[in-house]
């Protein structure tokens, strides 16, 4: 009631009056590059699934903060920022972040500069941090001062390990751009921990979810004008359903797709935007109603009734 909220803005006021008396606690305020990639990350997704522009805003200022003060012209991030000045080292967690949002932004926008961006942080992490002969990322580049031992671990702490996260960055730029050499790379990150899967798989809970990316992603193909009203409708039904390990794709009729792509060649049905639904080589037949669309992505009738399928 009225009398219930002036009481409590009273008992507010008191409860401040007595807190400013004491020693304020000192404020973190640096910004950090793998936390700021996570953060861009979950605003695309949650902007595309409300449909909402300001999220997205907020996110795409965030990543253009991250690139443009704590990234050098060599490809290198720097870890933080603070006081007006980019500082500390990189560490791998920085590259995998940031690529995952830089290819989160590709995906929702279809602006090439954020995959571009996402392929440069990539081959700066396989130059750097990758072990030739054991497969993996160490945590710290190859040139990397004062350290007694490079470490190489993929087990989850507070936020995701960086070699889980490298993982999906991996495979989602196989599915991207149809390089194997990016899917194999992937396939050789897991391999290289696979010991540590008998021991304790708990910790390992987000390598096990890219793991499973590489090998059974859910790639959907739009063909159609990206500001067609039919392929926006098609877009909200795929952004309707809860698909974690999904690639989506838009791409205008006629517009190649990579070699081995199981879309490649397909077209149009009815002169509509049309929606391919594709894991491995197996690829639905075309869809251009978004209700189907949404039934062939839904991960509960995608087992309780496989979709017809055509092989390629």
């Amino acid at each position: 009631s009225d009398a219930d909220e002036r009481r409590l803005a009273l008992l507010r006021d008191k409860l401040r009056a007595a807190r400013d008396k004491r020693v304020r606690p000192g404020r973190d305020d640096k910004v950090l590059a793998d936390w700021n990639g996570m953060m861009i990350t979950a605003l695309v997704n949650a902007a595309a699934i409300f449909n909402r522009s300001d999220w997205f805003e907020m996110a795409a200022n965030a990543y253009h903060f991250i690139h443009s003060k704590m990234s050098r012209p060599d490809n290198r991030l720097c870890h933080s920022w603070c006081d007006g000045k980019a500082k500390d080292a990189d560490i791998i967690d920085d590259y995998a972040q940031m690529s995952r949002a830089a290819l989160a932004l590709h995906e929702l926008t279809g602006i090439d500069a954020y995959r571009d961006d996402a392929l440069a942080w990539v081959d700066t992490a396989n130059r750097l941090f990758w072990d030739a002969r054991n497969g993996g990322y160490f945590y710290t580049p190859e040139d990397a001062d004062d350290l007694v031992a490079r470490t190489r671990q993929a087990t989850d702490q507070a936020t995701p390990s960086g070699n889980s996260v490298m993982t999906e960055v991996l495979a989602r730029l196989y599915y991207l751009t149809g390089d194997a050499n990016y899917r194999e790379r992937a396939l050789t990150t897991v391999e290289a921990f696979g010991g540590e899967f008998r021991k304790n798989f708990l910790p390992l809970a987000s390598l096990l979810n890219a793991f499973e990316f590489t090998e059974m992603g859910v790639q959907i193909v739009i063909i159609g004008e990206r500001g067609d009203k039919h392929t926006q409708s098609l877009l909200q039904a795929v952004y309707s359903q809860c698909v974690p390990d999904k690639v989506v794709t838009v791409v205008s009729p006629g517009q190649d797709l990579p070699r081995y792509h199981p879309v490649r060649g397909k077209t149009q049905r009815d002169d509509r935007a049309t929606a391919y639904v594709c894991i491995g080589t197996s690829c639905s037949l075309p869809l251009t109603d978004p209700g189907m669309l949404a039934d062939a992505i839904d991960p509960i009738k995608r087992r309780e009734q496989p979709a017809t399928t055509a092989r390629f």
